[in-house]
Formats: structure tokens, sequence, C-alpha cells
């Protein structure tokens, strides 16, 4: 789902995946991916967070579901904490 509200953006993603093993292997390569966009991924209580020099935030929150991998975009790190917070009271 995208969410947009005046200059603030956020989408919000679940992906699902054969077992675990599939889950790890896609959120590790994302965190390569980010970093080598020039992200620093870091644990917080939000979950493991991104942000590229731009602003534009990548949260991947812990999922009940070990086989899927869910992650929110935002246009801000304080957009993507708000949904990430979100999504994890849902």
């Amino acid at each position: 789902d995208v969410y947009v509200n005046d200059g603030d953006a956020v989408v919000l993603f679940r992906v699902r995946f054969a077992d675990e093993a599939e889950a790890a292997e896609f959120a590790g390569a994302q965190r390569e991916l980010l970093t080598s966009a020039g992200a620093t991924p870091a644990e917080s209580p939000a979950g493991v967070v991104a942000e590229l020099k731009d602003g534009r935030t990548t949260i991947q929150v812990a999922s009940p579901n070990s086989s899927e991998v869910l992650f929110v975009v935002g246009s801000s790190r304080e957009v993507a904490e708000r949904a990430a917070a979100a999504l994890t009271k849902a």
C-alpha cells in the first residue's frame, strides 16, 4: 500500500517466501543494497533502519511469520518510523 499526504509518502511491503531461509536471504540482500546506496542499516526500536543521504528511509520490521519480510519505505525517517509503529501495533 502507498500513502501520500502533502509532501510525505510511505509504502508498506509484506513479502512472503517459501521458508525462513529465503526470507533471511532477501532481508540481507536488501540491507546490502541499501548499504551500497549510502545508507548504514542499524538496529532501532522500530526495526532495522537504513536512512539515505536524501532522507528516504527503509525500515525492516519484525514479522510474526519467519517466512516473510515486512518493511516500510518513507520519504523521511519520521514518516517511516510512524508507519513502522502503526504496522507493529496492528
